[in-house]
């Protein structure tokens, strides 16, 4: 289907993803692409890690969207700043993905089932990975039970936490990659450490100031 098309829920929009990558407003029936939401159809390209291009095709529910602004996806690897830490979930804001910074925040999800493949039994499993004003490194998951939010895993080794402060704002520093100490106190927390790719962007003193 032509970049720019208008499409209703439940319009093919393609025969099989390809090359392609499947962003916002899609969904996959049977190897088909379907539409999920009445907009237009768009296309957009970027450059990952390894310099390869990556497309992504999208459905956007407005025209003025249509400006190649990178949005977050499956399979993306975003830095996100965790708000609050429930039961069963960690709530985050989404703030950058790539070298874009957004100007306006996605609401994302941590499940306490993405932390690690194996922690989600332990009882309160957020304590030992995350905290309040952590910033992580997280990929955008698809979860069957959540369809308003985008949903966060940091259970590879090379995902989680990149920048924490403690109770008094100063910064932790890593001890190992499940441990930090406050650079003031002394004191050690857990966490889990993001073994960082080298051109993963991380966030600044701009982005904390702006959260």
């Amino acid at each position: 289907m032509i970049a720019g098309t208008l499409v209703a829920p439940g319009d093919k929009v393609l025969d099989r993803i390809g090359d392609y990558k499947m962003g916002n407003g899609l969904y996959e029936t049977n190897r088909r692409i379907f539409s999920s939401i009445a907009g237009f159809v768009n296309v957009y390209g970027f450059r990952d890690k390894s310099d390869n291009l990556i497309q992504v095709i999208e459905v956007r529910r407005s025209e003025d969207q249509m400006d190649n602004e990178l949005l977050p996806f499956s399979g993306a690897v975003v830095t996100a700043k965790v708000m609050a830490v429930g039961l069963r979930f960690a709530k985050c804001d989404i703030i950058s993905i790539g070298d874009k910074v957004y100007k306006k925040r996605f609401s994302a999800l941590l499940p306490k089932k993405k932390l690690r493949p194996l922690e989600p039994e332990l009882s309160d499993p957020f304590k030992n990975f995350v905290r309040p004003n952590d910033y992580i490194l997280a990929k955008v998951c698809e979860d069957a039970g959540i369809k308003d939010k985008f949903v966060l895993s940091i259970a590879e080794d090379e995902l989680g936490v990149v920048l924490c402060r403690g109770k008094f704002g100063e910064p932790m520093k890593k001890v190992d990659w499940n441990t930090v100490v406050s650079t003031r106190t002394g004191k050690t927390e857990p966490r889990k450490m993001a073994k960082v790719p080298q051109k993963c962007m991380l966030p600044t003193d701009s982005m904390e100031t702006s959260a």
